[in-house]
């Protein structure tokens, strides 16, 4: 498995924005998956996704540890965080497993159009910098 794991340095300069990751399972291989994260200062918020036909595999694990890795050594990041859904148990499992700590849960606070109209309870996680 491949992460693209190179942060541009405007990127690093911007103190708010938009960049991301391309997953891969091997250099030459198609996409599989992104990783979005929004800066915001020195925290940044990530969100992360991979084709149904990669589930279960570690696969989001070890793309979201390579992030976490990447975000925290650039100097720039004290804090990591996200918002999935709390009914979501694998993304929660991922999360957890890359040492992320549960914040709380909000309320019907997501609405994920590609699972339908009704909102749903977000799952709050987070990881700081020690």
């Amino acid at each position: 498995m491949r992460l693209l794991t190179r942060l541009g340095a405007a990127l690093l300069a911007n103190r708010e924005g938009m960049f991301g990751w391309v997953i891969t399972v091997g250099r030459t291989d198609p996409p599989i998956g992104l990783l979005t994260c929004i800066a915001e200062g020195q925290a940044v918020q990530i969100h992360y996704g991979l084709a149904r036909s990669h589930w279960g595999k570690g696969l989001a694990t070890e793309a979201v540890g390579l992030a976490i890795q990447a975000l925290l050594e650039c100097g720039r990041f004290d804090r990591i965080y996200t918002t999935c859904a709390a009914e979501h148990t694998a993304s929660r499992s991922v999360l957890t497993k890359c040492g992320f700590e549960l914040e709380g849960i909000a309320p019907r606070a997501l609405l994920l159009p590609a699972l339908g109209d009704a909102r749903r309870d977000g799952a709050c996680y987070a990881i700081e910098r020690r």
